[in-house]
C-alpha cells in the first residue's frame, strides 16, 4: 500500500509538468493573438527565447525535486521492489519525464512554426524530431546508470553490467544509425564549392588577408529559411543557400570578411578550447570521485555546468563578433554593403533590431543596433551600396551541380561522400598502423629464447611493412568503385544513353597529383570515343573534343604509393590554337591504386589507338563539340597535405589505442623492452607510409602545361587533406 506522503512527493512532478505544458500552450496562443505574423523579428526571437527558458527550467525544477523528495525510490521501496528494478525505476523517471514533456513543448510549437516563420515543415518530421531528439541520449543514459550503479553497489545482481551498459550503447547506436545520422544528413548535408566566382572571390580575399581558406561549402537551408555564415574549424568557410540567394553579391562579400576575419584571429578554435576546458574539467572531476553518484545529482551538475559554460562562453563569443565586425570590414573595405548584410539577415532571420540587457547577456552576438554602431564609427570610407548590388548584379551564380544539390538534386560523388572515405582510410591506417606492432610484442615476449623472440620481431616487421604497403594502396578505393551504377542512372537522366563500352573514370584538371576534398579526383564520369569526337560526362563539367583538338596523350605518374599507380594526362587545344591545356583520367572503378595504373595503361592505349584512325570530320552540332572549362578549383598538393604538424597529430592519433593496450594490459611490466620496441615500430611505420608522399614533388612541366593548375597552385590555398 503506497502511503499518503509519498503520494504528495508525486504532486510537485505532475504540477511541473502541467506548468511547463501550460506555460507553452500560453505563449503559442498569444504569440499568434497579437496579429503579428510577417512583422517584426522581435515576435519570434522573443517567442523563442521564451520557450527555451521554459524547458531549462522544468529541466532544474525536476532535478532539484527529485534530490530533494527522492520520490522514485521511496515509491519502490514501499512496493517492495529489489535493487535492480529499483534502480532502473529510479533512473528513468530522473530524466525521461522531463525530457519527453520538453519533446511535447515542442511539438506544440508547431502552429507558430507554420503561421509566424512561414516554415512549411511535415507534422510527423517535427514530431519525430522532437521525441527522438531528447530519446537518443536520455534513454541509453538510463540504461547505462543503471548497470553501472548495480555493478558497484557489490550486490549479486553486478553482473546486470554485463546487459544493461551493452543494451544502453546498442540503444545509443541505434539512435545514431536509424536517425540521427539520417536527419544530419538530410539538414546540414555540405556542398563543396570548388569552382565559380563565388569562390574565386572568398579565395582572393583570404589571400588578401593572410587567411589561409581551405574550403568553401554551402548548406541548403531553404526548408528551414536559414540566413547564415560560419567559420570552422581547419579554416572552412561555410554558407547557407538561403543566404547567397537573397543577398547581393557586396552584401555576401562583407559576410565573407566578416568571417575570415573570425579565421584570421582563430576564434573557432579558442572557443572550441574554452568550451572543453570549462565543461570537460567538471565531468573529469565527477569521474575521479572513483564512485558511481546518483543520475539526478550527475544530471544537475553535468546540465547546470554545460549551462554555466553556455553564458561564459556566450561573453567570449561576443567579444569576438566585435573584433570580427571590424576586421571583417577592413578585409573586404565595404562598411555599407555589411551594415545592409546585417539588416537582411536580422530581416531573414527575423532576429530584433535592439536586446535589452538580460537578452543580450544569454545572447552569442551583439545586437543588430550595437554592431551598426560600432561600424559606423570607424569613419571608413564606404562605397554607395545600390539595392540590387554592383552594377545591377544580384546574388551570386552557384555552379550547376551545387544548385542541384540545394534544390534536392544531391550529387552521387558529394562532399559527404568524400568525407566518408576518408573517414574509412583514416580508421584502417590507425589499425593497420597502431595494433601489428602490438600483437608482435605480446607474442614475441612469451618464449624465452631470445633468439625467438628476434626471428619473431623480424618476420612480424617484414609482414607488417608488406601489410603497410597493401593498406596504402586498397584503403578508400571501394566506395568509389561501388559509385559506377548510381553514378550511370544518374547521368543517363541528365544526358541521355551512356555506350555500355564507356569508361568509369575520375577527372583532374592538370596534369599533376592534386587532393580535392581529400580525394585524387575533382569530378567522377563516364568517358567514350563518339566517331570523330572524345567525349566525357560527369556531375561536375562535361565536354566534347575532335580529334584535331588533342595535341597528345600520355602515362604520368598517379597518387603517391609504394606500389606503382600512374593516370591519363590528355593535352589538348584550343580551336585558335594559342594554349595548351591538359587533364588527368584516373579508372576509380579498380579496387587498388596499383591495378587503377594498370587500367589507365590500357584507357591510353584505345585513346591513341583512337587518335590513328581516319581524318577528322567536321561535327554534325554546334553543341556536340563544347571545349573543357575548369578555371581554378580549391585543391592541395599531396606534400602540403602531410605536414610536420599533420605528421606529429596523425601519430598521436594512432599511438592512443596501442598506449592503452600496453599500459592497460601492463605489457610494460613484464617486457619493457619489447613495450618501448611497440612503439619504435609503430613509429616507424607510420615514417614508412607517408614516405611516398614526402617523396613526391610537382613536376614544372605539368604545372606550366595548364594555365588554371597553375593558378591555383600559385595563388589558392590549399583544401581538406586526406589519406585516399
Amino acid at each position: 500500500m503506497i502511503s499518503l506522503t509519498t503520494c504528495l512527493r508525486l504532486v510537485p512532478f505532475a504540477v511541473i509538468i502541467a506548468s511547463m505544458c501550460c506555460i507553452t500552450r500560453w505563449l503559442c496562443r498569444s504569440v499568434l493573438q497579437a496579429n503579428t505574423i510577417g512583422g517584426n523579428g522581435s515576435s519570434w526571437f522573443c517567442f523563442t527565447l521564451a520557450t527555451r527558458r521554459v524547458t531549462v527550467v522544468g529541466w532544474f525544477a525536476w532535478l532539484i525535486a527529485v534530490i530533494l523528495l527522492d520520490p522514485w525510490q521511496a515509491l519502490a521501496k514501499e512496493l517492495d521492489w529489489t535493487l535492480l528494478p529499483r534502480l532502473a525505476f529510479h533512473n528513468a523517471l530522473t530524466i525521461l519525464p522531463p525530457a519527453l514533456t520538453a519533446a511535447v513543448c515542442e511539438v506544440m510549437t508547431f502552429p507558430v512554426l507554420r503561421q509566424l516563420r512561414k516554415l512549411d515543415l511535415p507534422w510527423g518530421q517535427l514530431k519525430a524530431d522532437a521525441f527522438f531528439g531528447r530519446l537518443w541520449f536520455s534513454l541509453p543514459a538510463a540504461l547505462m546508470w543503471t548497470g553501472f550503479r548495480t555493478a558497484s553497489s557489490g550486490s549479486r545482481h553486478a553482473t546486470s553490467i554485463l546487459a544493461l551498459v551493452p543494451a544502453g550503447l546498442i540503444v545509443f547506436l541505434l539512435f545514431q544509425v536509424f536517425w540521427f545520422r539520417r536527419r544530419v544528413a538530410n539538414t546540414f548535408k555540405p556542398h563543396s564549392l570548388t569552382v565559380g566566382a563565388l569562390r574565386d572571390r572568398a579565395f582572393a580575399m583570404a589571400e588578401r588577408a593572410s587567411v589561409k581558406l581551405n574550403q568553401i561549402y554551402v548548406y541548403p537551408m531553404a526548408k528551414w529559411q536559414m540566413a547564415n555564415a560560419f567559420a570552422s574549424q581547419g579554416n572552412n568557410l561555410l554558407l547557407t543557400d538561403w543566404l547567397l540567394s537573397h543577398l547581393t553579391i557586396r552584401e555576401v562579400d562583407a559576410i565573407i570578411g566578416h568571417e575570415l576575419a573570425h579565421m584570421k584571429r582563430g576564434h573557432v578554435s579558442k572557443q572550441s578550447w574554452v568550451l572543453i576546458v570549462l565543461w570537460g574539467m567538471p565531468v573529469v572531476w565527477l569521474r575521479s570521485q572513483g564512485v558511481m553518484p546518483d543520475l539526478a545529482w550527475s544530471a544537475l551538475f553535468l546540465f547546470g555546468s554545460w549551462h554555466a559554460t553556455k553564458c561564459l562562453r556566450a561573453v567570449l563569443s561576443r567579444r569576438h563578433e566585435r573584433e570580427a565586425d571590424l576586421e571583417g570590414v577592413r578585409i573586404n573595405g565595404d562598411p555599407g554593403a555589411f551594415i545592409s548584410a546585417l539588416r537582411q539577415l536580422e530581416r531573414l532571420n527575423s532576429m530584433p533590431h535592439e536586446l535589452n540587457s538580460f537578452e543580450e547577456a544569454l545572447s552569442t552576438h551583439p545586437s543588430t543596433q550595437k554592431r551598426i554602431e560600432a561600424i559606423e564609427r570607424l569613419n571608413f570610407p564606404s562605397r554607395e551600396l545600390p539595392p540590387e548590388g554592383i552594377d545591377g548584379a544580384g546574388s551570386y551564380a552557384l555552379p550547376e551541380a551545387v544548385e542541384a544539390a540545394a534544390q534536392g538534386d544531391t550529387p552521387v560523388f558529394d562532399s559527404t561522400l568524400k568525407r566518408e572515405i576518408v573517414n574509412r582510410f583514416t580508421v584502417r591506417y590507425m589499425f593497420t598502423i597502431g595494433l601489428p606492432p602490438v600483437l608482435i610484442g605480446i607474442f614475441a615476449a612469451q618464449p624465452d629464447s631470445s633468439l625467438i623472440s628476434s626471428v619473431i620481431w623480424l618476420g612480424g616487421l617484414t609482414a607488417y611493412a608488406c601489410l603497410i604497403v597493401r593498406m596504402t594502396d586498397r584503403a578508400g578505393r571501394k566506395p568509389q568503385s561501388n559509385l559506377r551504377p548510381k553514378l550511370l542512372e544518374r547521368l543517363t537522366r541528365r544526358f541521355g544513353p551512356i555506350p555500355e563500352d564507356a569508361h568509369f573514370v575520375g577527372l583532374s584538371p592538370g596534369s599533376e597529383v592534386r587532393l580535392f576534398e581529400g580525394c585524387y579526383s575533382w569530378d567522377l564520369g563516364f568517358f567514350w570515343m563518339d566517331g570523330e569526337v572524345l567525349r566525357y560526362v560527369g556531375e561536375q563539367t562535361h565536354f566534347a573534343l575532335r580529334r584535331d583538338q588533342l595535341s597528345g596523350t600520355r602515362l604520368a605518374p598517379g597518387a603517391p604509393r609504394w606500389r606503382r599507380t600512374q593516370r591519363v594526362c590528355i593535352d589538348w587545344v584550343t580551336p585558335q590554337g594559342s594554349k595548351v591545356d591538359t587533364m588527368a583520367f584516373s579508372c576509380p572503378g579498380e579496387k587498388s591504386f596499383s591495378a587503377d595504373g594498370r587500367a589507365a595503361g590500357i584507357l591510353v592505349e584505345s585513346v591513341e589507338k583512337w587518335r590513328d584512325g581516319r581524318e577528322h570530320e567536321s561535327c554534325n552540332s554546334k553543341n556536340s563539340c563544347e571545349l573543357p572549362v575548369f578555371g581554378e578549383i580549391t585543391s592541395t598538393s599531396p606534400r602540403d597535405s602531410l605536414r610536420l604538424g599533420r605528421y606529429i597529430s596523425t601519430l598521436v592519433m594512432v599511438l592512443a589505442v596501442p598506449t592503452g593496450v600496453v599500459v592497460g594490459g601492463e605489457i610494460f611490466r613484464q617486457d619493457l623492452v619489447g613495450a618501448l620496441l611497440v612503439f619504435v615500430a609503430i613509429g616507424a611505420g607510420h615514417t614508412f607510409a607517408c614516405l611516398p608522399t614526402w617523396r613526391f614533388k610537382p613536376s614544372e612541366s605539368a604545372i606550366k602545361g595548364n594555365s588554371a593548375l597553375r593558378a591555383f597552385t600559385n595563388h589558392s590555398p590549399g583544401a581538406r587533406s586526406a589519406g585516399e
